[in-house]
């Protein structure tokens, strides 16, 4: 019986560098519209998309933050990281993805 098993076509590819070039820079320029806080708030809870938590995008006093908001008090928002955002202290707010 014959163990060898026949050649199979291999093709010289040579030296290979696969995404060595590759950056991408996750900063967005976003645009806030002048609206109500209250009313983005007030929309955002009230929506049907809104059902555990809902990405927004919050620029206060401070910056531009990110967050995934799960509930809200009367003076304040909670985050999934179980953080409170005052109300007062937001200066505008957007909501991802739409």
């Amino acid at each position: 019986m014959n163990n060898k098993l026949p050649k199979v076509f291999q093709n010289n590819i040579g030296n290979v560098q696969n995404n060595v070039k590759v950056y991408h820079e996750g900063r967005t320029t976003e645009v806030f519209d002048n609206v109500d806080v209250n009313d983005v708030i007030d929309n955002l809870f009230n929506s049907p998309n809104h059902v555990y938590k809902t990405s927004v995008m919050v620029k206060t006093k401070k910056g531009v933050f990110n967050y995934d908001v799960i509930g809200r008090t009367r003076d304040s928002l909670i985050t999934i990281d179980n953080q409170k955002i005052q109300i007062s202290d937001i200066e505008s707010i957007k909501i991802k993805g739409l």
